[in-house]
């Protein structure tokens, strides 16, 4: 048995040795997945002044902290050759987006905390518990928090902003999918005992992961659902694969979705084997244009499900017509989950415009002060928490680089690596409605289609392969239709160090402010 806070302890050096040995763009997907996979669930670490740090807390600061240091190397050791800092040289320079509508959206995150206290002030009593008015400490916490679970986001968005880290990011989900499936067919057949067998408990409810004669693994996740959704995310990865890359290692990647496909179904979750089923043939069959509709689509019911919900056109009532014909427990399962949104959503509505806050203070109660509710969903849980304000900002923020990447295919290079992401960021939408199946990994895939969608800002760049998907198609309709230039839009460049550094002209690039520091300076 394994000290489960000694493994949170020494994750930072672990990723350390992940970092230093493959680049970034490599690393930063391999971190987060083997933390979010593999570290204990549940348990904390509590510093003074700090949210406390669990597995994707602990993930995330790893990350950052490596993410900053192979920064500092790319920009002041530029000599050290190795393949960390070699790749760390070609990102996307400054840590907060620059798009308008994300830097928009992070302060709507940044000044919602704050309306929440000032409007959450109030002493409530519930019975014979009183629950006190929020202060400004609470403010920064929620703030502090928000923060931690955006780092993932700002890092791929830096380091995974091209159809090369897209395939990279893909080829990383998948093979951690294959491997994840090992212990999860072990627990199929045994009973969910892995992770009481290397931390010494189990981490949920028992009855829950019981499914007729057999069980429902969790391996080291919070709950199955959890489980559930990785594979569905982790297999549309395989399948996008064999469409994005190139030779025969793309016909590896088929055998892997089929055997995912295998396992989600043994793993008994049917929600994600239901968006599974609706997905696999748009990745594996559709052309590129009907994925990413398919992918706005899902966005659009993302963003917009509390308004259905609050008008009664969400197609909930469907749904449960389904489930009773598949199966009558999952569709009462599904009935319980919708009659407890009711509630809780006539509960938000009270405080719409920035929420209750924490502490159980929008959670639905009888009488005798009883809580008679219960938070499923991700949706209902930001949108009680944070109201109107925080809904917008965090699920525009996973939204919006979907929406500006279908609507702008050609201006972005989209690709099929790209859609691919795209379309698994997509399923975990669908499953935060009824689910709280957010994830480190869910952040991941959303910086990088912000990557994505902000990297044809950048044109002048350290060296050429610093933003690869710039072709001449794309400068001629940037110049106007006009033939491409054989130098650089900065004008002529000189090597320094084998480093092409544009000279500035009269004419320069209008863009050059978005360059990296280090080449400013050289120029």
């Amino acid at each position: 048995m394994i000290n489960p806070e000694l493994v949170l302890y020494t994750w930072p050096f672990i990723a350390f040795l992940i970092f230093h040995r493959v680049r970034p763009a490599i690393a930063l997907p391999a971190a987060i997945a083997m933390g979010y996979l593999f570290l204990p669930p549940r348990i904390v670490i509590d510093f003074p002044l700090i949210p406390e740090l669990g597995k994707n807390s602990v993930t995330a600061f790893a990350a950052a902290l490596l993410g900053l240091y192979f920064t500092f190397v790319a920009r002041f050791k530029p000599s050290l050759d190795t393949g960390a800092s070699s790749d760390a040289a070609h990102m996307l320079p400054n840590w907060i987006p620059r798009h308008p509508l994300a830097f928009a959206l992070l302060g709507i995150m940044a000044i919602g905390p704050i309306i929440t206290v000032l409007t959450n002030s109030d002493t409530i009593r519930i019975g014979a518990a009183t629950l006190p008015g929020l202060q400004l400490y609470d403010a920064g916490s929620m703030g502090l928090e928000v923060l931690v679970a955006l780092i993932p986001f700002f890092l791929a968005r830096r380091f995974l902003y091209s159809d090369e880290h897209h395939k990279l990011l893909l080829i990383t989900l998948a093979v951690a999918g294959a491997i994840y499936a090992l212990p999860a067919l072990y627990e199929v057949r045994m009973s969910p005992q892995l992770n009481r067998i290397f931390y010494g408990f189990f981490q949920h409810s028992w009855i829950q992961h019981i499914r007729g004669d057999g069980f429902r693994p969790l391996v080291f996740l919070q709950h199955g659902i959890w489980l559930g959704i990785f594979f569905t995310m982790a297999l549309l990865a395989a399948f996008s694969c064999v469409r994005a890359l190139d030779g025969k290692m793309r016909w590896l990647f088929l055998p892997v979705g089929f055997f995912l496909i295998g396992t989600l179904v043994l793993a008994k979750s049917l929600g994600a084997l239901l968006i599974a089923i609706v997905l696999v043939p748009i990745v594996l069959l559709a052309p590129l244009r009907v994925q990413m509709m398919t992918a706005a689509a899902i966005a659009v019911l993302a963003i917009g499900y509390p308004y259905m919900r609050s008008i009664d056109v969400a197609p909930v009532g469907q749904v449960a017509q389904l489930a009773e014909r598949i199966n009558p427990d999952r569709a009462q399962s599904f009935q319980f989950r919708i009659d407890n949104e009711d509630i809780l959503l006539a509960k938000a509505r009270e405080r719409m415009l920035a929420g209750w806050g924490g502490w159980g203070r929008g959670r639905v109660v009888d009488d005798d002060g009883r809580d008679i509710s219960v938070t499923d969903g991700y949706w209902i849980i930001t949108f009680g928490q944070g109201g109107v304000l925080r809904y917008i900002g965090e699920f525009g923020l996973l939204t919006m680089s979907i929406f500006i990447l279908a609507m702008r295919q050609g201006r972005h290079r989209v690709t099929v690596a790209t859609a691919g992401v795209a379309l698994a960021l997509g399923a975990n939408l669908v499953d935060l409605l009824p689910n709280a199946s957010i994830s480190p990994i869910t952040w991941l895939m959303a910086g990088a289609l912000l990557g994505r969608v902000e990297a044809w800002r950048y044109e002048t760049t350290t060296t050429a392969e610093a933003v690869p998907d710039l072709d001449d198609t794309t400068l001629r309709r940037r110049r106007g239709n006009k033939a491409p230039s054989p130098v650089p839009a900065g004008g002529p460049v000189v090597a320094q160090d084998d480093v092409v550094v544009p000279i500035p002209t009269r004419n320069a690039n209008r863009h050059s402010r978005f360059a990296p520091k280090h080449v400013r300076q050289k120029i």
